[in-house]
């Protein structure tokens, strides 16, 4: 047998605790250099226990933030839930039977909602529901609704033009899918010579009314937001176009390079040219371009003869030759 230790001898040394495998020695562990800094040591893989528990740790952490990850998640959803939540109720079941109809806006216009998360877009997409209006008259007049809560009215399909009067000179904005209009903030009163403003009607459309309660769900997201103010933007880049093509030199250079900006809205690629499935009458063109219908008539003859331009069967443009060519014109 051993000699056994008394600890109370001089000189003698009391037995080590076994600290790396649990057994009693009631020792204070030592602490894993994996937990203190921060990731899995190597070295620590000789000793278990410890691996274990840095292990251990690190799950933790990962779980700490999937737990933020997540919270932040729903109260992202919760702010779209809550703007649901709007008095302003939609119509009905026996009202949809009745004639009035609804569109699910991001499922009619999918651009709107490309700068959303996937996991909010499905949700968004089922909020962002519209009451929509039919317009299929030559003559229009907008619902007058509250400025103040209302975003505004977006054109899910159709043509319409919204003329504007300033003494004898008339210019008409086309407006199509996608555009979004605030009429009720016209005239422009702040103009010391108002100008007068009607619509006309060149294909039947379907309107959409964002009212307070879609107005409060576009304003949860900031996505929503840039996207829909973004179409406001819009039509003015296009006024600014039209503005620039009514100072070219001739009528025809007028007219063709209205076509074409026309065609990269409506056009449709086919193997004879760009073909735009509608027309407008001359006086329609000359109040886009800013010249009057006799001179509209002359160019289009003109566009005609020289094959630029064809009368499709359908009633529309065909387009021919390429844009590309517009140095000449300059």
């Amino acid at each position: 047998m051993g000699k056994r230790v008394d600890p109370s001898m001089p000189g003698s040394k009391a037995p080590r605790a076994d600290t790396g495998s649990g057994a009693p020695g009631h020792a204070t562990p030592v602490e894993s250099p994996a937990k203190r800094n921060g990731n899995i040591d190597e070295s620590v893989l000789e000793r278990p226990s410890e691996a274990v528990a840095a292990q251990a740790e690190l799950a933790r952490r990962t779980s700490r933030q999937q737990r933020v990850e997540a919270r932040l998640a729903a109260q992202r959803a919760a702010a779209l839930r809550d703007a649901d939540r709007s008095p302003e109720r939609l119509p009905s079941r026996d009202e949809r039977r009745r004639g009035q109809q609804v569109a699910f806006i991001l499922a009619e216009d999918p651009e709107l909602g490309e700068g959303l998360p996937p996991h909010l877009r499905r949700a968004a997409t089922e909020m962002l529901r519209a009451r929509v209006i039919v317009v299929n008259r030559p003559r229009w007049q907008p619902p007058e609704l509250d400025p103040r809560t209302t975003y505004g009215l977006l054109l899910l399909d159709g043509l319409i033009g919204r003329r504007i009067r300033i003494g004898r000179a008339v210019s008409t904005e086309l407006l199509s899918a996608g555009d979004i209009l605030r009429p009720w903030e016209e005239p422009c009163l702040w103009n010391l010579i108002p100008p007068e403003v009607d619509w006309r009607v060149f294909r039947p459309t379907r309107v959409a009314i964002l009212d307070e309660r879609v107005t409060k769900v576009i304003c949860a997201r900031p996505e929503l937001a840039i996207a829909f103010s973004g179409r406001l933007y819009r039509r003015v880049r296009h006024a600014e176009y039209i503005m620039a093509i009514s100072h070219l030199p001739k009528v025809e250079h007028k007219l063709l390079a209205t076509l074409w900006h026309l065609a990269s809205n409506w056009g449709r690629v086919t193997p004879q040219g760009v073909y735009i499935p509608f027309r407008l009458t001359h006086e329609v063109l000359g109040e886009i371009l800013g010249a009057k219908r006799p001179s509209v008539t002359t160019a289009m003859t003109q566009l005609q003869r020289r094959g630029e331009v064809v009368i499709g069967a359908g009633g529309g443009y065909l387009l021919k030759g390429d844009p590309a060519d517009w140095d000449r014109v300059q």
